[in-house]
């Protein structure tokens, strides 16, 4: 009977780790960028100009690149792949690419790999000059939201239209960035990303997103990764050089972590020769942002 009783054991205890394996394999699955492409993204962008490299991360190890590609409604350009490669640590395939008198403008990126289409919206922008000036429009804690809550009877049900007449607004001024330092939605529903990410294809102009504590969801899951953009990350724009960090995971005292810091340290020493450097988080600068 105690053999009987060891076996279940040691079968209930294996499945579990299998269970367990299946459900974190899935999890790690799920919140990879929902197009396959790492970077560039919807809201981190690559910006160069009509003659210069394209660099691409695709989630994942592929063999044969056989396209890369910049469309938007107004035409399509072909790039010359110069080379490929693959991280193992990061599990990423590198792809450089040639971009050879592309027209200026916001692209779509498309990357045929393996006979796999994989394509990012608005992630590559195409600029004449990378010199300044260079004018920026600036949004923060636009609260994407389709519910009424309680707690905020008055305004809450507009945010969805409100976040659309944002985007509408940016088109207007044709900025040559804009910016969302975080709670770009109210409250971390994974639908909330991906109306984001949709409204955000309306946009002519590239953006760059910053999370806040709204965009975290608990549970170890990364909406805002999945759908819009890589945090903890720092992009040039010619002679500006952006850093942008988050400060929000559950948080709303700007907490920062040991790990964060030092890695920010590190890239602003990196790149003390760019002319400015400008420091991007969701939360005001505190005494306490540092551990």
């Amino acid at each position: 009977m105690s053999r009987k009783i060891a076996k279940i054991a040691v079968f209930l205890c294996l499945a579990a780790v299998l269970l367990l394996g299946i459900f974190s394999t899935t999890l790690a699955q799920v919140d990879k960028p929902i197009s396959g492409i790492s970077y560039p993204r919807i809201g981190f962008p690559e910006i160069i100009t009509p003659n210069s490299t394209l660099y691409i991360k695709l989630c994942g190890q592929y063999g044969n690149i056989s396209q890369v590609m910049l469309f938007n409604e107004f035409g399509s350009y072909s790039l010359e792949i110069l080379s490929k490669g693959y991280d193992v640590i990061s599990n990423e395939t590198i792809v450089i690419a040639k971009s050879e008198n592309t027209e200026a403008g916001l692209y779509n990126l498309e990357v045929k790999a393996d006979s796999i289409d994989f394509v990012e919206p608005n992630s590559v922008f195409v600029r004449e000059t990378l010199d300044p000036p260079l004018t920026i429009l600036w949004y923060t804690d636009t609260h994407y939201a389709t519910k009424l809550r309680d707690s905020t009877p008055l305004g809450t049900i507009s945010r969805k239209e409100n976040f659309k007449r944002l985007v509408q607004l940016a088109n207007f001024f044709k900025p040559d960035l804009v910016i969302i330092t975080g709670d770009i939605v109210d409250s971390p529903y994974e639908k909330y990303f991906g109306d984001v990410r949709n409204i955000l294809k309306l946009l002519r102009v590239p953006i760059l997103l910053i999370p806040g504590n709204h965009d975290h969801v608990g549970g170890g899951r990364n909406f805002f990764l999945k759908y819009l953009a890589p945090s903890n990350v720092s992009m040039d724009y010619g002679p500006v050089h952006f850093i942008c960090l988050d400060s929000g995971p559950g948080s709303t005292t700007t907490k920062l972590s040991g790990d964060q810091v030092r890695w920010m340290e590190e890239d602003l020493r990196n790149n003390q020769d760019k002319l400015i450097r400008v420091l991007l988080l969701h939360h005001p600068l505190r005494s306490s942002t540092y551990p």
